[in-house]
């Protein structure tokens, strides 16, 4: 670690080791939890843009980060219907973790960097949104896209079905 200012967190790598955009990174915070953090933008070689998913008191400059290799996990399917997980994939049964949990859905603000959510379908009658990130002051380019996809599809005409 190089850079903390709140969640956003800029990691240094060796320059053929950087991760890619969306990529998962461990890091340990002095009391030993692991922490993840989520690739947002390479800003050079071997130097990228994260943004913690979780708190970020105990880590520190120096830390040492593990790239996964891959996106953050989550689970799916039937086994997960009328569960609550955060954004890690991770079971919340806390009525108060849940509330505490609506602090960490605005990362693409706090790094500074421009979000759209569109409409992308229904699971289960519920409507599902993609959010399409882009580049820090892009806003454009997420428009672009939001305003293609929407016409590429008809999902911002449909409705629930309701009951």
């Amino acid at each position: 670690i190089i850079s903390i200012k709140g969640v956003v967190i800029d990691v240094s790598f060796d320059k053929d080791k950087t991760p890619s955009v969306y990529n998962a990174l461990f890091v340990k915070n002095k009391e030993g939890d692991t922490i993840t953090l989520e690739v947002q933008s390479i800003l050079d070689e071997g130097l990228v843009r994260t943004v913690a998913m979780g708190e970020v008191l105990g880590l520190s400059r120096g830390s040492i980060v593990t790239d996964t290799g891959s996106s953050i996990q989550v689970p799916v399917g039937p086994e997960t219907l009328g569960r609550i997980f955060n954004v890690l994939g991770e079971k919340i049964d806390d009525p108060l973790t849940m509330y505490l949990s609506d602090v960490y859905t605005i990362f693409a603000n706090l790094a500074g960097i421009p979000a759209l959510s569109v409409p992308c379908g229904f699971s289960d009658n519920l409507p599902v949104g993609l959010q399409i990130l882009g580049k820090y002051m892009d806003e454009e380019t997420i428009l672009k896209v939001g305003y293609a996809y929407e016409q590429a599809t008809e999902w911002r005409k449909e409705k629930p079905v309701l009951q």
